[in-house]
C-alpha cells in the first residue's frame, strides 16, 4: 500500500463517518496542524498539542477517525504533568506521509467546497530547515521504539451518511423543508386585501396585534390573559436560560440547528400590514409575504381621494431607529410578517384637508385579526392536535366519590 493510498483510506473513513458540515471543520483543523509542522520543522510548539484545547478535544472525543489520521503521521498520546497531550516525536515522524496526508486533505477540502482561505498553500518541507531539525533530533534522540507504519487497527464503519451531491443527508432535508415552506406561501396566492382605514382618535393601538390573536381552541371564552407577576417573569427567564444552556451542551452543526428550527416553524401564508400616516390615521390590508412592498404602496394609493392624484409621492419606513424600506424587496425579506406596523412619509409637503376616502373608514373594533398559521411538518401537526384531545378527555365527568375509602368496612 502506497503512502497516498494509506492517507486516502483514513480520510475516506473520516468522511464516511460524519456529515459534510462536520467534515469541513475537522479537515480545516487537521490541515492547520499538518501545515504548521511542515512549515516549521523542529519547532517544538507545533509538535505538541494539548488535548484540553477545545477544538482538539471535540475532534478526538467525538471523531476518533481524526485522531487516527494524526496517529499515522507520527503523533502519540502521552500524559505529561497530569495533562494529556499529542506529541510528534522527530524520530517517529514520517515525512512522506506528512506531505501526502496534507495533499489528500487538500483534495478533500476542495471536494467539500471549502473556502480557499481555509486551505494552506504549503505543500512540502523547507529543505534547509528540515536538515537542521533532523540533525538536532539525531543528537537528542534516545533508544525509542520505531513507529510501525502498517500496524493500525481498521474499524468497520456503518453505511455512508452523505446525501445527494456534495451535501449531507441533513442538509438535503433542510433544503427540502425550506422549499416546502416557500411553496406553501406561493400556493396561497394573493389574498383578499380587506382594505380599511382606522381614523385617528378611534382608540386603536396600531402596535397591539395580540389583542386580535385567536386560536382554534379558544372557544367563546375571553382571550385576554392576566399580566404576569414579577416572580413569574423571573422564573420564566431562568427556565429559558437553563434550557438554552442544556441545548448548547450538545455539539450541533449548522444543518442540525436549522433542522430543529424548521421543525418548530409555523407557516404564515398571509401578513397583516398596518401603515400609520403622519396624522395618526392607520391604513390596514392583507398581503402575501412573497409580495413586494410596492404592492402595499398600490393599496395605500387607493385610500386617497381623487384630488390628491399621483402628484404626491411617499415612502415607507420603520422606527426606531428610522430605516427607509425598499419598494423592490419582498415583505418577508424586510421582516414584515406575519404582522407589521410601518410608517408613511411624504416627499415634500403633506396634503391638506380631507384626503382619505371616508367610505373605507371603520372603527377600531372592525380592525383585522392576527393572521393564522399552519404547521410545516407532520410532527408539529400532532403537537397541535394534542391539546384538543386532552381537553376533550378532561371534560368527561369523573364518578362522584362517596367520601369513604374502599378499605373501610362498617
Amino acid at each position: 500500500m502506497t503512502a497516498y493510498e494509506l492517507c486516502f483510506e483514513y480520510v475516506e473513513k473520516l468522511r464516511v463517518a460524519v456529515y459534510d458540515e462536520d467534515a469541513r471543520v475537522i479537515v480545516k483543523t487537521l490541515l492547520k496542524v499538518l501545515a504548521n509542522v511542515i512549515k516549521n520543522p523542529g519547532v517544538e510548539k507545533y509538535r505538541l498539542i494539548r488535548k484540553s484545547n477545545n477544538s482538539i478535544r471535540i475532534l478526538t472525543d467525538l471523531y476518533p477517525q481524526a485522531l487516527e489520521i494524526l496517529t499515522i503521521v507520527g503523533f502519540e498520546e502521552k500524559t505529561i504533568d497530569r495533562e494529556q497531550k499529542l506529541i510528534l516525536d522527530a524520530q517517529k515522524e514520517n515525512k512522506e506521509l506528512m506531505e501526502t496526508g496534507l495533499k489528500v486533505l487538500k483534495e478533500a477540502a476542495t471536494d467539500l467546497n471549502m473556502a480557499p482561505g481555509d486551505i494552506p498553500q504549503v505543500s512540502s518541507y523547507n529543505k534547509a530547515q528540515l536538515d537542521q531539525a533532523q540533525t538536532e533530533a539525531r543528537e537528542s534522540s534516545k533508544n525509542k521504539k520505531n513507529f510501525n507504519l502498517y500496524k493500525s487497527s481498521v474499524q468497520n464503519i456503518s453505511g455512508t451518511l452523505t446525501g445527494n451531491g456534495s451535501n449531507s443527508r441533513m442538509e438535503d432535508e433542510v433544503k427540502a423543508l425550506k422549499a416546502k415552506h416557500r411553496k406553501m406561501i406561493e400556493d396561497a396566492g394573493i389574498p383578499q386585501r380587506n382594505l380599511k382605514i382606522i381614523p385617528s382618535g378611534s382608540g386603536l393601538n396600531p402596535r397591539n396585534f395580540k389583542s386580535f390573536l385567536k386560536t382554534s381552541n379558544s372557544g367563546s371564552g375571553n382571550a385576554e390573559t392576566k399580566p404576569k407577576s414579577d416572580s413569574a417573569i423571573v422564573l420564566a427567564a431562568n427556565k429559558a436560560r437553563r434550557d438554552k444552556a442544556k441545548k448548547n451542551e450538545k455539539f450541533q452543526t449548522k444543518a442540525m440547528r436549522e433542522m430543529e428550527q424548521l421543525k418548530n416553524t409555523r407557516v404564515f401564508t398571509r401578513t397583516l400590514i398596518r401603515i400609520q400616516l403622519p396624522d395618526r390615521s392607520v391604513v390596514q390590508a392583507i398581503f402575501n409575504p412573497m409580495e413586494k412592498l410596492e404592492a402595499v404602496a398600490t393599496e395605500v394609493q387607493k385610500c386617497f381621494v381623487d384630488s390628491i392624484g399621483n402628484d404626491k409621492t411617499f415612502y415607507f419606513y420603520t422606527t426606531p431607529p428610522k430605516k427607509k424600506l425598499d419598494m423592490e424587496k419582498r415583505l418577508e425579506e424586510q421582516g414584515l410578517k406575519p404582522a407589521a406596523l410601518i410608517y408613511l412619509g411624504w416627499d415634500g409637503s403633506s396634503p391638506t384637508g380631507d384626503y382619505l376616502r371616508e367610505d373605507l373608514f371603520v372603527t377600531s373594533e372592525d380592525a383585522e385579526e392576527f393572521p393564522s398559521s399552519q404547521p410545516l411538518t407532520e410532527a408539529d401537526k400532532s403537537k397541535g392536535a394534542q391539546p384538543s384531545h386532552s381537553s376533550s378527555s378532561s371534560s368527561k365527568k369523573k364518578p362522584a366519590s362517596s367520601g369513604k375509602p374502599k378499605w373501610l368496612k362498617i
